[in-house]
């Protein structure tokens, strides 16, 4: 009996779309993305057309910005960055060490200038002189998509004449990411030495494609260390939550995030069963 149990509750979580359901009103969906997956990857999740086409409004994390104000929030963001003091303030002994041995492998040079640069350049001014220390090159150049989920869906909701609408700010949102590269960059270039960041982004599109979210929530369990990621991540789902709330009641929203987002005590799941919806896999 313990076993079937336990096979039941982990095959519910084995799932990307969701059904939010209020008392008297329209069912509404959430839906788990992911930024390396091509948005035709959603034609293969079982009822999202369905779901798709039955609601009004899609909410996603930021949306598409406007160019213009995308354009200013990238300079506001690299000036700020710019700003930061060097990577000899953030980085150990060892880490710099080994960040100048990776450097000159990778994009040659003399090693004293290396290591001096490291000591007395911010991360933004390291990047613009040696791209090879870009801890995001591998990933960008890897598992680029042609069309990003994200992205994909909020084209085909405006095909639909669908109302779409933003969960949070670019401003908002890229500061967080700001401020959690910066605070986080020794574990940021030990990933990239070490080659992590290649097998988090293979296993992390395994588990999407998989719909295991509890593996997805296990590979965020493994980051908890880090600085500022509570804030990035369960901050974040509870903001999400107050927003959707009042929505919610009425009805026909179809909210697509990204899937880590769901499961774990604080992930949306769980946050809005606690809010008074229930929550069930489709």
């Amino acid at each position: 009996m313990s076993l079937m149990l336990l096979s039941v509750a982990l095959g519910a979580m084995a799932q990307l779309l969701w059904k939010i359901e209020a008392p008297g009103a329209r069912p509404s969906y959430l839906l788990g993305t992911c930024h390396f997956v091509d948005v035709a990857y959603a034609d293969s999740i079982s009822g999202f057309d369905d779901a798709f086409a039955a609601c009004d409004t899609l909410y996603t994390e930021i949306g598409i910005p406007d160019a213009v104000a995308m354009q200013s929030s990238m300079m506001e963001l690299a000036q700020r960055l710019m700003a930061e003091p060097p990577l000899g303030d953030k980085l150990t002994v060892a880490t710099a060490d080994a960040l100048c041995d990776y450097i000159l492998q990778h994009n040659g040079g003399d090693s004293a200038t290396i290591a001096a640069d490291i000591r007395q350049l911010n991360l933004v001014g390291l990047l613009m002189k040696y791209p090879s220390a870009n801890v995001m090159a591998d990933l960008q150049s890897g598992f680029q998509v042609e069309m990003p989920m994200d992205l994909g869906l909020v084209n085909y909701a405006r095909y639909l004449g669908m109302e779409e609408l933003p969960l949070e700010g670019l401003d908002y949102q890229l500061n967080l990411l700001g401020e959690f590269v910066s605070n986080n960059v020794e574990e940021a270039f030990k990933g990239m030495m070490e080659g992590n960041q290649q097998d988090d982004a293979r296993r992390l599109i395994a588990d999407y494609k998989s719909a295991e979210l509890d593996r997805l929530h296990s590979q965020f369990e493994q980051y908890r260390g880090l600085k500022n990621i509570e804030e990035l991540v369960e901050g974040r789902n509870r903001a999400w939550v107050d927003r959707l709330a009042p929505s919610l009641r009425s009805g026909a929203l179809f909210v697509a995030v990204g899937a880590g987002h769901l499961p774990g005590d604080q992930g949306l799941i769980s946050l809005l069963r606690l809010a008074g919806f229930t929550v069930e896999p489709v």
